[in-house]
């Protein structure tokens, strides 16, 4: 039997979390989720480079940009595919994340169909 892909879900806001879980979920992912910066920082060192990971540009003890760049400075992590989720329709901190290593972003409320669009772009799939 093949193993799951796993995707790590980094986001403070319980309702987005649960979605992400669960799109991915029935997607085929193995999905770990991380409410805050600590946890999420405690996941990138305890999990080998996942397939994918969806993180929310606002968290309440750190932003999403700190967390990319540990990602990114991680040298088994750099080719992870990076999805940037905001609430913000014009966020300044999302080109600053594309030019820092993320592979895409997606704003909050987004549709099923919208994120698995982006997860491609983003896989380059």
């Amino acid at each position: 039997m093949q193993k799951k892909p796993v995707a790590l879900v980094i986001e403070d806001n319980l309702a987005t979390a649960t979605l992400l879980q669960v799109i991915l979920k029935q997607e085929g992912y193995e999905v770990h989720c991380a409410a805050n910066g600590r946890l999420a920082e405690a996941a990138i060192d305890r999990l080998a480079p996942p397939a994918l990971i969806t993180l929310d540009v606002s968290l309440p003890d750190t932003t999403g940009g700190e967390l990319l760049l540990r990602i990114r400075g991680k040298r088994s992590w750099k080719k992870v595919p990076v999805i940037m989720v905001t609430a913000k329709k014009k966020d300044s901190k999302i080109g600053w994340a594309i030019k820092s290593g993320a592979n895409g972003h997606i704003v909050k409320p987004f549709k099923r169909e919208a994120l698995l669009e982006c997860i491609e772009r983003a896989r380059g799939n």
